[in-house]
């Protein structure tokens, strides 16, 4: 070939490379232009198709970037609850949120999902007396998704990364005036899941609340009909009782603010959730307390090292719970609760505890004064159940055991409680104790703190109970003790204690009482005078002090009646008269009175008779002061007036 028809080729050849290149340039330029518009238009509408066809929702965006060939990236994304009967809402935005497709958006059909990474998302939830706004239809039902013939969500997401940063949660819940809001900040989410065929996929979920919370879940979610299987979900989190928000569900607040309860705080939840309908979920959660502190309502006792453990299934509407070992301490007070199984039926609020046994230590580091400051235990063995309407409930006590541990002396209590709305009732109830038998019943106003306590007393010891109430004084005091009191306060203040009773102590042995003792010195028969001594007393309560119509004591040598009150500060003001004799002689013995000996006889009806005797003389005593320092003052000796005499004889009554 001729070089000049070589050079023309190449020119040809240079020239349509060029033109080539330089269509395809334009072409590029036309695609990179109008094509990516198309493309972003595209992906707009499809994301927009995947809320409209399975949510009363829509989905607004701002800008949108197609990243060639699987990439897209939107803007300031909002999700818009449109629910049929509700103002419109907004449920949740987004700053920026980046997808990665598993095939091309351009291509028939939808969005194919497989990772999603969003930054900054908020939510807000208010949930109000009768629905979450914005919830109430936020999915459609199956009927409406067969009419629209939306994609399954199975085919659109084959997930298998979740990533969210620096997301904010917030959940209002107004039906507790006290709950302050449940706030997961700073939140940072990863979550791996892996497609195992169908419309189940597999997950491992991953949560960090700044410093105030962990999450973590693993399980598995059928995306088309909505079942959650969740394996294991956990939140640990600390509380606190003075939070403006909280990182902790209202229930569990609520139950915490109630008591205030602070600490470390693990929840974990297992179980089977149908997200269509919530009402059908089988559960078992569990929560643990750590390291706690609490107050109990009203009183506001502190409670320190709480240890709680409790675990609950959740199957419809009824929950069952077993407790693990529940500890804490108060003051130099211990406590202990066994594991315990609890019931309770969301439908018909009826609750029960099956068996309940609790252990109280009460040690207290300073030797013993008194019957409150005694080292004691108390071992409670209870049933309770609620049913009804209003806040009823009942306890029943078996076998409980009070163990005073200086002496040794035990208590045995059987009865039960019953709390009708602000009302507790102790229902007739018995107890054995102190060598006796001790019958009670009470009432108590939670509101108003009023009370009623009615009590019988049978046989009881008196020495064991002294060295309760005073261990540190060694004089002896014995007898048994027999009588009835009724009692009532107002407000929960002891000064407005009042009631009535009666006394009897038989087998006595008042020698250490320092009345009697002053006694005995005036009338010269020396300390054993009121050994084998018996006592009784007929009693008003009333006015801050005690009240005695009638009180006598009676031995084989003397006999002791007067009246008076002491006061509850201990103040006496009490008028006695004291008849003594070496020889009651026959016809005093024979008066029939009971409260006197056989050996001592009585003095109504033959107190006229000898009262002019030389064995025989009354002397009228004053006793003031205080119980444990008395001032006692003889005074003229009596005429035998209508009002002494109705003292001796009052005991025929």
């Amino acid at each position: 070939m001729a070089p000049d028809s070589t050079r023309r080729l190449k020119r040809i050849a240079l020239y349509l490379v060029m033109t080539f290149l330089v269509g395809a340039a334009v072409c590029a330029a036309l695609a990179w232009r109008y094509g990516g518009a198309y493309a972003q238009d595209t992906i707009r509408e499809k994301l927009q198709e995947i809320v409209s066809g399975h949510l009363n929702a829509r989905l607004e965006m701002g800008a949108i970037t197609y990243k060639y060939p699987m990439g897209v990236v939107a803007r300031d994304v909002t999700l818009i609850s449109t629910s049929p009967g509700e103002a419109e809402i907004a449920l949740a935005s987004f700053k920026e949120l980046r997808l990665q497709l598993g095939r091309s958006p351009l291509s028939d059909g939808p969005l194919l999902i497989e990772r999603i990474e969003i930054d900054e998302p908020t939510a807000h939830v208010i949930r109000d007396a009768d629905r979450i706004r914005g919830m109430r239809k936020l999915l459609r039902d199956s009927d409406d998704l067969s009419r629209r013939s939306a994609p399954k969500l199975s085919d659109v997401f084959h997930l298998r990364h979740l990533k969210l940063r620096s997301a904010r949660v917030q959940y209002e819940d107004r039906r507790e005036a006290t709950a302050v809001p449940l706030v997961w900040e700073n939140l940072n989410v990863e979550m791996d899941s892996e497609p195992t065929g169908g419309a189940v996929h597999k997950y491992q979920f991953r949560a960090q609340a700044g410093t105030a919370a962990e999450i973590a879940s693993t399980g598995a979610l059928d995306i088309d009909t909505g079942v959650l299987e969740v394996e294991k979900f956990s939140l640990n989190a600390t509380a606190g009782t003075a939070e403006s928000q909280s990182s902790l569900p209202p229930a569990v607040q609520a139950l915490m603010k109630r008591f205030g309860i602070s600490g470390e705080v693990e929840l974990q939840v297992a179980g089977t959730i149908p997200t269509r309908a919530l009402s059908d979920a089988v559960v078992t959660t569990s929560v643990d307390i750590r390291k706690g502190q609490a107050a109990l309502p009203e009183s506001g006792t502190r409670l320190e090292g709480l240890e709680v453990s409790v675990k609950a299934t959740v199957d419809h509407s009824k929950i069952s719970a077993r407790t693990g070992v529940i500890a804490c301490r108060f003051g130099d007070t211990g406590l202990s609760i066994q594991p315990t199984d609890l019931s309770y039926d969301l439908a018909n609020g009826h609750w029960s505890v099956s068996l309940l046994r609790a252990a109280v230590a009460h040690r207290p580091p300073e030797p013993a004064r008194n019957l409150l400051t005694q080292p004691m235990t108390l071992a409670l063995v209870a049933q309770a159940s609620q049913g009804g309407s209003g806040r009823c409930a009942q306890v029943q006590l078996d076998g409980t055991r009070l163990t005073f541990d200086g002496t040794g002396e035990i208590l045995n209590f059987d009865g039960m409680l019953v709390y009708d709305a602000s009302i507790l009732q102790l229902m007739p109830s018995s107890a054995t104790c102190f060598g006796g038998r001790v019958a009670l019943a009470g009432r108590y106003d939670t509101t108003t703190r009023a009370a009623s306590l009615e009590l019988q007393t049978d046989g009881l010891q008196l020495a064991p109970i002294k060295a309760l109430v005073d261990p540190q004084e060694p004089a002896p005091m014995a007898g048994r003790l027999v009588g009835e009191v009724k009692l009532a306060i107002q407000g929960g203040s002891i000064d407005s204690l009042s009631g009535i009773g009666a006394a009897r102590i038989t087998e006595g042995k008042f020698g250490s009482v320092p009345i009697l003792t002053g006694i005995s010195k005036i009338i010269g028969l020396g300390q054993a005078l009121f050994i084998a001594s018996e006592a009784r007393a007929q009693f008003a309560v009333g006015d801050k002090k005690v009240q005695f119509d009638r009180v006598s004591v009676s031995t084989a040598a003397v006999k002791v009646v007067g009246r008076g009150d002491i006061g509850f500060d201990e103040s006496l003001n009490l008028r006695l008269y004291v008849a003594s004799a070496k020889n009651w002689g026959k016809d005093v013995k024979n008066t029939d009175i009971p409260l006197l000996s056989d050996v001592g006889g009585s003095l109504v009806g033959g107190v006229e008779t000898v009262i002019n005797g030389v064995s025989r003389q009354i002397s009228s005593i004053t006793a003031t002061g205080t119980l444990k320092s008395p001032v006692i003052r003889p005074d003229p000796a009596p005429l035998l007036t209508d009002s002494i005499r109705s003292l001796f004889s009052a005991e025929r009554e």
